[in-house]
């Protein structure tokens, strides 16, 4: 049998999988995942997730982009513009952000190079890309604390109008103020009362993969009460609130 029905097999048998209710929640999922990628070679576990994502089905994508990841040492700047093309493709902030920081963010993990092109698509006209930008950095901020590169980044973002956009923001804002204090602080402070009050996202809830769902298994949420509290017109790492909330307040979270 050739590769392409051995891909077929594959694939087949996976769907089949899926339609079990129990395989499609999200630890389901990511069982399925792994145990369909054990042994696997990358050139073989690309084909059968370019089957998957074709599909077109939710349950099929999210399974694409898991199954994938486990191949992310094979990965090189050449599949940049394929996973890019799967934000666009995705039907939801979930899916496109676990694109982002399952594929993407592993590139971006292994060579900060990458940073370049994401503050490029950080003045994108498209919401998607300019979210995506922010989610693609968060595995190399919380692994590598890279909080410069987080801030060269959020410095384009912090007056966007979009609130998917501002959500991603503010997560990023969150790991790069708990991998460097002393680089965020006088960051949020300088943009304290220079940003408008929409754009304090601390009380909206985190992406979902930065709340360490199925979106993303290896982005948990960070930051602690102090850090909830933080953009709402109080001072970082506080958690008190003030009785009179100022013109302006922060975007970390």
């Amino acid at each position: 049998m050739g590769p392409g029905g051995a891909v077929r097999r594959e694939v087949e048998a996976i769907r089949r999988r899926l339609r079990s209710a129990e395989r499609r929640t999200p630890e389901g999922l990511r069982r399925t995942a792994r145990g369909a990628a054990r042994g696997r070679g990358f050139r073989h576990g690309l084909r059968v997730a370019r089957a998957l994502w074709a599909g077109g089905g939710r349950g099929e994508r999210t399974l694409a982009v898991l199954y994938l990841s486990r191949f992310h040492r094979a990965f090189r700047a050449s599949h940049w513009g394929e996973f890019k093309a799967w934000v666009a493709e995705s039907p939801g902030d979930e899916q496109a952000d676990l694109v982002a920081t399952l594929l993407l963010g592993r590139l971006v993990l292994r060579d900060r190079a990458w940073c370049r092109v994401l503050r490029h698509w950080a003045r994108s006209g498209s919401v998607r890309e300019r979210r995506a930008a922010a989610m693609a950095l968060l595995p190399r901020t919380r692994r590598m604390g890279d909080a410069e590169a987080a801030l060269a980044l959020c410095e384009g973002l912090m007056r966007d109008r979009s609130p998917s956009v501002r959500e991603a923001v503010a997560a990023l804002l969150r790991e790069a103020r708990s991998a460097d204090p002393s680089l965020a602080g006088p960051f949020l402070a300088r943009w304290r009362r220079s940003v408008d009050r929409s754009t304090a996202l601390d009380r909206r809830r985190p992406p979902a993969a930065d709340r360490g769902t199925s979106s993303a298994p290896t982005c948990g949420p960070a930051g602690g009460r102090g850090a909830s509290r933080a953009g709402a017109g109080g001072r970082p790492g506080r958690g008190r609130r003030t009785r009179r909330p100022s013109p302006g307040g922060t975007t970390a979270g």
